[in-house]
């Protein structure tokens, strides 16, 4: 039976998170997609729009909470 594709994207600034998290969802065949910044994450969502979005709550420029409301006003 086949799964269908499902997209996460990973908000972090630390490159080791992203690395980490992102292998391991790719062994449970998820396609990642990462972003280091809250400015990288929109402008990859304008892109490809995920499915779920995994964030780190303290991010250099603005929180995640923020950014969550950043995607859900656009």
């Amino acid at each position: 039976m086949c799964r269908s594709l499902r997209t996460i994207l990973i908000v972090d600034e630390n490159a080791s998170m992203r690395y980490y998290h992102g292998l391991l969802l790719m062994r449970l065949q998820y396609v990642v997609l990462t972003a280091d910044s809250p400015e990288e994450a929109l402008t990859t969502m304008e892109r490809s729009a995920p499915s779920i979005v995994l964030s780190s709550l303290s991010l250099p420029e603005i929180q995640g909470k923020d950014l969550f409301a950043a995607i859900r006003c656009s």
